[in-house]
């Protein structure tokens, strides 16, 4: 059967206006995320879906929440769609993780995306865990499917049903309130549609100040 698999990231949070990771703690979005999320929503309102899956950390729900007020289904809350557990990174600056994971893969020992950060998990680890939903929603009746998530499981999303790799992983970006779609054909094969797009929410121009010459 074929079928259309949205998948979306959680409108902006403060940790992430401020370039921390965010991962396992819970903060719900900030005003400027809320207001992403009901743009997304509006976009998405001519679409019906048959079911809708969301983490349940409160950025995601509060996501899910407000597309959802525009839908005629239920959401479906699944701790397996939380974000990755960053560890001992949580709320540390992004770019701190991202030496320490750029380290780990340097090591031709390591494997990239296995990085376990301490009392965190790695790419691999949160892979894991959305494989038995995404098979399920593969062998559902579900024609058209959202997902409400975060940045790292959208991107496994993306690495598992289009059979990519963690070393294509590390060019991927997921902005916030981003939208991705993959189509499934009847002959079950898969085509990326949609990857951060984020064309509904408006970009604000700078208009430039013309400097003042005195004479």
């Amino acid at each position: 059967m074929a079928k259309k698999i949205y998948f979306c990231r959680h409108g902006e949070t403060d940790y992430n206006k401020q370039c921390l990771n965010l991962g396992a703690t819970n903060v719900p979005m900030n005003s400027n995320g809320l207001n992403q999320v009901r743009k997304l929503a509006k976009r998405l309102a001519d679409i019906k879906f048959d079911k809708i899956y969301s983490s349940p950390l409160a950025r995601a729900l509060q996501t899910s929440q407000e597309i959802a007020k525009q839908q005629d289904c239920i959401v479906s809350y699944l701790d397996d769609l939380k974000e990755r557990d960053f560890g001992e990174f949580e709320g540390a600056p992004q770019k701190d993780l991202v030496v320490a994971d750029t380290r780990f893969n340097e090591n031709p020992e390591n494997e990239i995306g296995y990085f376990v950060p301490l009392e965190g998990e790695s790419h691999a680890q949160c892979l894991e865990r959305i494989k038995p939903l995404l098979d399920a929603i593969l062998a559902s009746d579900d024609e058209t499917i959202l997902i409400s998530a975060h940045g790292s499981i959208n991107k496994n999303i993306r690495l598992y049903l289009m059979g990519e790799s963690f070393e294509d992983r590390l060019d991927m970006d997921q902005s916030n309130a981003c939208l991705n779609m993959i189509f499934v054909d009847n002959d079950g094969n898969r085509t990326l549609k949609m990857f951060n797009d984020t064309s509904h929410i408006p970009i604000k121009r700078v208009v430039p100040i013309e400097p003042t010459i005195k004479p």
